[in-house]
């Protein structure tokens, strides 16, 4: 039989799908390094909305409900314990999702200069200064692909390349998509053969049987090796038997297709799309197609990592009256959403909620019985991130890098314990984190990167698969990091503390 030479990564993440790991050899490592594969029923999705949101619309009030004082630098309570809507934003629309919803307060970019587009959201930083975001590197990773970029355009305004750029590899762009109808067309045809699926349950075990060959045939190159000591080679023949066992009911067992999902051989889609429109209420249609495309794609198989930047700025070419509560002439970006009075601030409210509305309308749809034998949604499996590239101070006018809004959906298969708020961050006064109000109030919490870091790691990446070259952590370190140092912990290397339950 031959084999291409694996890296000891490569090695580990392949043996990892079906939880083969090496033993804990302590006469040939320094230290035990854990690895974990892909979980091909993980997915990532990223949803973007740009421009700061208003902190009295985006949190839930702390005058509502009692926090849980977790630790000297955490708190949380259970959504559940919030009466009425959690917040303006996140309003009752949201709420027979709560159980599989986290909020997330006080997670501070260490970049001075955040940016519109959505490679903040994605890399803590502007694009000079970061390495590629996270879905192009959970993309690689899960598949060694790339990520399904979307972003919404509704009108002709003459400028499809480069006007809303979404991810970010090796420091440049990614250009994204804006015709949802041309990339579900792209993705399924347009004929009704039926898709395959990406796992194919046979393909999966006959590689199975070649990589327990590949690590029986590592054991015994091992066994010979003149460092191993007793005690350790001893460990390599019990794993070896259980190699050994492994192998044989790999080869003796008969694994039978999951059937391809009766809406998979002739998926509903978009046939055709509003992009090249006047009309800027065509903006709702082609959202919603975005997100029927993600969907479709997900739960055909076809898309594991996406990301939808939904906020177009002043790409309308008029007004967006449209939206319920918008009033006037008001520009989308530079009126709207910069919100320098409380006639504008209104009105931001009132398209934040036409966008919550977009992405509850998705989540529901996304939490639909996956697998019957457990019960997990699609929702469960996956890692929805809706976020926003600045911060939410009451100042929405100063692009601020201070308390970035997250939404995460779902757990990752079970990696995050959801359905609680949890804000982060040193006590100050009796309300220890003011909504609105005096930024100088603002006191920091904890490094955006960290939110980075525990979203790869809930896709079953470790430090290894992330880490560029000898720096620590991932993402932009920028000038404010030593802003942190009261943590008491490397910060570069630790996920957020909670956020497992």
């Amino acid at each position: 039989m031959h084999w291409n030479k694996l890296s000891r990564r490569q090695f580990l993440r392949g043996s990892g799908t079906f939880a083969l790991a090496l033993p804990f050899l302590p006469s040939m490592l320094p230290h035990a390094e854990a690895q974990t594969g892909p979980n091909l029923k993980k997915r990532f999705i990223a949803i973007h909305n740009g421009h700061c949101q208003a902190v009295e619309h985006w949190l839930p009030d702390p005058a509502k409900f009692t926090w849980t004082e977790s630790q000297t630098y955490a708190r949380q309570v259970a959504l559940s314990a919030i009466p009425g809507a959690m917040s303006p934003v996140l309003n009752t629309q949201f709420d027979a999702l709560r159980s599989k919803l986290t909020i997330l307060s006080r997670l501070d970019p260490l970049s001075k200069t955040p940016n519109h587009n959505a490679e903040c959201m994605l890399t803590g930083g502007v694009v000079s200064e970061a390495t590629s975001s996270i879905d192009q590197v959970i993309a690689k990773f899960l598949y060694g692909g790339s990520p399904l970029n979307l972003y919404v355009k509704s009108v002709d305004d003459g400028n499809y390349n480069g006007a809303s750029q979404m991810s970010v590899l090796n420091k440049q762009y990614v250009q994204g998509q804006f015709n949802p109808s041309a990339v579900f067309s792209n993705m399924f045809g347009t004929t009704t053969t039926p898709s395959t699926p990406t796992s194919d349950p046979n393909k999966l075990t006959r590689r199975d049987i070649l990589v327990a060959d590949k690590v029986y045939a590592e054991y015994t190159a091992l066994r010979s090796n003149r460092r191993l000591s007793k005690d350790d080679l001893a460990r390599v023949e019990q794993h070896m038997a259980l190699i050994t066992d492994l192998q044989k009911k790999l080869n003796s067992s008969i694994v039978t297709p999951t059937p391809t999902p009766v809406a998979c051989s002739s998926p509903s889609g978009p046939t055709s799309s509003p992009t090249k429109s006047s009309n800027p209420a065509d903006f709702q249609v082609v959202i919603d197609q975005m997100f029927d495309v993600i969907e479709v794609g997900v739960k055909c198989g076809k898309v594991q990592v996406a990301t939808l930047m939904m906020h177009v700025y002043d790409y309308f070419s008029g007004s967006v009256n449209f939206v319920p509560g918008i009033t006037g002439s008001n520009r989308f970006h530079e009126d709207i959403n910069h919100a320098g009075t409380d006639e504008l601030r209104a009105m931001k409210l009132a398209m934040m909620t036409f966008f919550a509305n977009r992405v509850s309308r998705f989540l529901t749809n996304m939490n639909t019985v996956e697998d019957t034998n457990t019960g997990a949604t699609y929702l469960d499996n996956s890692l929805i991130f809706w976020g926003n590239d600045q911060g939410t101070t009451k100042n929405t006018n100063a692009h601020n890098s201070v308390n970035n809004p997250v939404l995460l959906a779902g757990s990752a298969g079970g990696f995050i314990k959801p359905g609680r708020h949890i804000d982060y961050g040193p006590s100050y006064g009796s309300v220890r984190r003011p909504i609105g109000g005096d930024e100088s109030a603002y006191k920091r919490g904890r490094p955006y990167n960290q939110l980075l870091i525990t979203i790869m790691q809930a896709m079953g990446m470790q430090p290894a698969d992330y880490e560029v070259g000898s720096t620590e952590g991932y993402g932009v370190y920028g000038t404010l990091e030593s802003s942190y140092t009261y943590l008491g912990v490397n910060h570069r290397r630790e996920i957020l503390p909670l956020i497992k339950g």
